[in-house]
């Protein structure tokens, strides 16, 4: 018998640019583990005068079918957890930006 090391609910990783797209993994339960800056460098560090944006690091065990139905258009969640998730996201945000 073949035993498979495939772990199906090992805990995984994806990184967006997409505030709403956070908003909706954080309502069904993934993690917000980083917050970075697009051209590489640290939030709060001085900027380089171009237009930074902030990429999302969400960790969960299913955060690749998240990701999938909410591409699809499928997404579906209770709006009162998605709206405390985007104001979540938000207070994230403004701490490090500050």
């Amino acid at each position: 018998m073949k035993i498979s090391n495939h772990k199906p609910f090992a805990v995984q990783r994806i990184k967006t640019k997409d505030l709403w797209q956070s908003a909706f993994m954080l309502s069904k339960g993934s993690q917000l583990h980083d917050l970075r800056l697009s051209d590489g460098g640290e939030i709060g560090e001085p900027t380089t005068g171009k237009k930074q944006k902030i990429i999302f690091v969400l960790t969960g065990k299913n955060i690749n079918h998240l990701k999938r139905e909410f591409q699809s258009g499928q997404a579906v969640c209770r709006v009162r957890i998605l709206k405390a998730s985007l104001m979540h996201l938000k207070d994230e945000m403004s701490k490090h930006i500050n």
